[in-house]
């Protein structure tokens, strides 16, 4: 079956940021588009560990979000969020940190509001006494913070990541990472870009560009 992706591509500029954990959305397991599991072949790739979030039933096969680390989960949950298409966060606990990877809907600002005070009942639920950071990673599909859904989404999280545009395809600014701010853990940034490499063309690889975050270990 013919395979629409570029994985050596997007493995390459993978291990160019070369993070500790990354959010990946959009991913196919074994449909007919994509016959293989994505997040494994990136996985192999880059020698990390994969974890798939199932989000739905997709072309024979299932779809959803992922997460790649350099350490293997200590566990993983995946919530869903409300709205009229089925979407999720997908959740991996590490030693250190906690890492949440998202996508929000697309045609729907109720929907997108909906999902970020989702996402913020959760965390008042379960991250208010944990001392571990957590950080927030995906397609919010929201370019302007000033919106309905973000303004409800920064009452809990704060944005850690440049302001540069995240889309190959135009002046658009919709994938994140943020860091709750409803514990007590600290979360010191280092630096933050969309990064381009002389290595490799950035935005022939995907539609969406890297998104990195340099954060200060304790």
């Amino acid at each position: 079956a013919y395979d629409r992706a570029h994985y050596d591509m997007t493995a390459k500029v993978i291990s160019l940021v070369a993070p500790d954990a990354i959010a990946l959305q959009e991913l196919d397991e074994k449909t007919s588009w994509h016959p293989v599991s994505q997040i494994r072949e990136l996985a192999n790739r880059t020698g990390m560990y994969a974890t798939f979030g199932r989000a739905i039933d997709q072309r024979g096969g299932q779809y959803g979000n992922g997460i790649l680390s350099r350490e293997e989960p200590k566990n993983t949950y995946a919530g869903d969020l409300p709205g009229t298409e089925a979407r999720k966060f997908f959740l991996a606990e590490f030693d250190d940190y906690i890492f949440i990877a998202t996508h929000f809907c697309h045609k729907s600002e109720v929907n997108r509001t909906a999902a970020a005070t989702r996402l913020n009942e959760y965390a008042a639920e379960h991250f208010q006494t944990s001392d571990k950071p957590v950080y927030l990673a995906g397609d919010l599909n929201l370019n302007r913070t000033t919106s309905n859904a973000f303004i409800e989404l920064l009452k809990s999280w704060k944005i850690i990541t440049s302001n540069d545009y995240t889309m190959s395809t135009g002046n658009t600014r919709i994938d994140y990472v943020l860091v709750y701010t409803g514990n007590q853990a600290s979360c010191e940034v280092l630096g933050a870009a969309v990064p381009t490499f002389s290595e490799i063309d950035v935005y022939t690889v995907s539609d969406h560009l890297p998104v990195f975050v340099d954060l200060k270990k304790e």
